[in-house]
């Protein structure tokens, strides 16, 4: 377990700014975020930019409120929905290994000098991490907007447009 483990350090920072007048007020809000994980070459980490608007026109006759966040994030052998290929599959594999048998082979080229026994679902847990590769990057955009114009006292119309954008990529690798 001490091969496939590390202690994590998180850390997550913030910078929000905040100001306006009476007609015009807003909100802009910057986080990001670390978290390696607790497996070996494992982790995830997010950039999220917010921004809100709220906008007063003609003594209030018309009011305009705006919303946009972008998340940016990339996540390493995390396990999604997809399989079970992920970094914590490890651990189940060192559940099996036995622990006197060594880690390394340098002798053993097939398995990239990883000590190896040819048996069916037991492998070398550090293997399985070092040789191993599954990456999740994207991003998701959302924004708002709604305009509200007052036409007389208790009559108002509004209009309403929101968008939703996601990009995702995986990408894997396992050696031989």
């Amino acid at each position: 377990m001490k091969e496939i483990t590390r202690t994590p350090f998180i850390h997550s920072h913030n910078l929000s700014l905040t100001g306006g007048t009476s007609e015009f007020n807003y909100r802009a809000s910057l986080s990001y975020k670390d978290n390696p994980g607790l497996a070996i070459n494992s982790g995830y980490n997010e950039l999220i930019a917010r921004f809100v608007a709220n906008q007063s026109l003609f003594n209030n006759k018309i009011q305009i409120a705006y919303d946009a966040t972008y998340r940016r994030f990339n996540q390493e052998n995390v396990k999604d929905s997809d399989n079970d290929y992920n970094a914590y599959s490890a651990f189940k594999h060192a559940q099996h290994y036995n622990p006197t048998a060594p880690v390394y082979d340098p002798a053993n080229t097939t398995s990239g000098g990883y000590y190896a026994l040819d048996i069916q679902n037991y492998e070398n847990p550090v293997a399985y991490m070092k040789q191993r590769t599954k990456e999740t990057k994207g991003g998701l955009f959302q924004g708002s907007a709604r305009i509200s114009w007052f036409i007389l006292e208790g009559l108002r119309a509004q209009l309403f447009g929101s968008v939703n954008y996601m990009d995702k990529n995986l990408g894997q690798y396992q050696s031989r």
